[in-house]
């Protein structure tokens, strides 16, 4: 009886010793949300697989701290909850760092200055935004597109229609059940190079740039990946590598103020 104790002993301390110098540690996952149908930025290709600028610069950034990353999909209007209950450790839908959700969420530095746009059908027409008086357009839910709309309707007192999506309304605004949509330039010159433009068109640029950072949980973990992030962002955009995903995906680079 005691040889065998001695054995059984013998031989957990060998799997022990093996698994401490032999076996490869098991990397951090980082997982991030995004919605999977936002143009240029997250979206599923024929096999079922999400890619896009987003998709690249989190595969880049967990490589370079030997992490792995694994991406949740849902709508948008979901995602920044997915962070509040432990689902996700961040989110990548070119969220804007806006006063509301800086109360909840600590934003990395920003990656991404776009401006925003309303793009419609090519037989829409207006020149200015007080010819969208009456006109129907498609904002998202939880997102920016109000505040925007808010903007737009103030300064130069009309009045439209606002219809809501939970994604976006593009193909409301190609099929012509609405008039336009609320959409950042990076993602509609995506789509007007994806469906052509006999089917949609940049209708009013408005000179307004937003800033896209990413949120994290106002937690010691939260706070170590959002520095983590900060630097490696900072290390992507000095050598480059920033600058190339997104003229890889827009060619144009997004990812400076011009």
């Amino acid at each position: 009886m005691m040889r065998k104790i001695v054995l059984c002993v013998s031989v957990a301390v060998i799997l022990l010793a093996s698994c401490a110098y032999g076996a490869e540690p098991e990397k951090k996952v980082l997982r991030v949300g995004m919605d999977g149908s936002t143009s240029g930025f997250s979206m599923l290709n024929d096999k079922g697989e999400l890619e896009g600028f987003e998709v690249d610069v989190w595969k880049e950034i967990a490589k370079r701290n030997d992490c792995e990353v694994k991406f949740e999909q849902m709508p948008f209007s979901s995602l920044l909850g997915m962070i509040s209950d432990g689902r996700v450790n961040t989110v990548a839908n070119t969220l804007n760092p806006t006063d509301k959700r800086r109360e909840t969420y600590n934003f990395s530095d920003p990656y991404l200055y776009d401006e925003l746009n309303l793009i419609s059908a090519p037989s829409v027409q207006a020149k200015t935004f007080k010819d969208l008086d009456g006109m129907s357009v498609g904002v998202v839910i939880s997102s920016t597109d109000d505040a925007f709309v808010d903007l737009i309707e103030k300064e130069n007192s009309i009045k439209v229609k606002r219809v809501y999506f939970d994604d976006t309304a593009t193909q409301d605004v190609v099929s012509g059940k609405v008039d336009a949509c609320v959409q950042s330039q990076t993602i509609a010159l995506e789509i007007i190079q994806r469906l052509g433009a006999d089917k949609v068109k940049v209708l009013l640029g408005s000179g307004i740039y937003l800033e896209s950072a990413y949120p994290f949980a106002k937690t010691p973990e939260g706070d170590a990946l959002r520095e983590m992030t900060n630097r490696t962002l900072g290390a992507m955009r000095e050598d480059g590598a920033l600058r190339a995903i997104s003229e890889k995906w827009f060619d144009f680079d997004f990812t400076v103020k011009h």
